[in-house]
């Protein structure tokens, strides 16, 4: 074998041996970007997998909230419902003569009867106490309001009588309890002086508020007064 054809077949060798490795490092590289494929691939299926989580938690939370956004609705219904039911029941057991001032406006204007007893409600809602003027009529209410009837009653040093019937201030002659007495303008009773009523008939009321008969001292003068009461000037004596 000729030197030239020795040299021939170490090339041939030669590049044998170099295409045999430029073959093994195109595999690598192939299989290199065959596994970063498959990285890839499984890492996209992975954060799809949690996507898909995260929005089925995102839609689970959403939908419990909204049970819940039901159920405090449903609860809030039921107060006011409750709430319109006590209020009815309370409604309906008022009493109207036990009610306070900030309540009475549905009595307002009017006597209301409890009891036996009788009570006024005015235009504003308070009831009457004391000495009160009731369609011009002077009548009187004590401390809880119930109206006096056929009953003395004496304020501030002066004694007032109130009609046992209509509760009115009684004024001029009455006969009270078999007793002929007198009350001024006011209602207040007269005692211990003369009295002349609108006939010009005298009268003379004693310190029980009575009218005197018979002979009566005055003054150091004795009068008389028959058993009406009523002064007999020409009977002086």
């Amino acid at each position: 074998m000729s030197a030239n054809n020795v040299q021939s077949a170490s090339d041939n060798t030669t590049d044998t041996q170099q295409n045999t490795t430029v073959t093994e490092e195109n595999d690598k590289v192939q299989s290199a970007v065959t596994n970063d494929n498959v990285t890839t691939a499984a890492s996209d299926t992975t954060q799809s997998a949690d996507n898909n989580v995260t929005e089925k938690q995102s839609d689970d939370h959403a939908l419990d909230n909204e049970k819940v956004d039901n159920k405090q609705d449903e609860v809030a219904q039921t107060n006011v419902t409750s709430k319109d039911e006590e209020s009815a029941v309370a409604s309906t057991d008022t009493d109207p003569a036990e009610t306070t001032t900030d309540e009475t406006q549905q009595v307002s204007g009017k006597y209301v009867e409890k009891d036996g007893s009788w009570y006024y409600y005015f235009d504003d809602g308070k009831n009457a106490k004391g000495l009160s003027t009731i369609d011009n009529n002077i009548q009187y209410f004590d401390e809880s309001g119930k109206q006096v009837k056929g009953q003395y009653v004496t304020i501030d040093n002066q004694t007032y009588y109130f009609d046992k019937d209509s509760g009115d201030e009684l004024t001029g002659l009455q006969s009270i309890d078999g007793n002929i007495v007198a009350f001024n303008d006011e209602g207040q009773q007269i005692f211990n002086q003369y009295y002349q009523s609108e006939n010009g008939t005298t009268y003379y009321f004693d310190d029980k508020g009575h009218a005197a008969t018979g002979i009566k001292n005055i003054e150091g003068k004795n009068y008389y007064f028959d058993n009406l009461g009523q002064l007999k000037k020409a009977s002086l004596v």
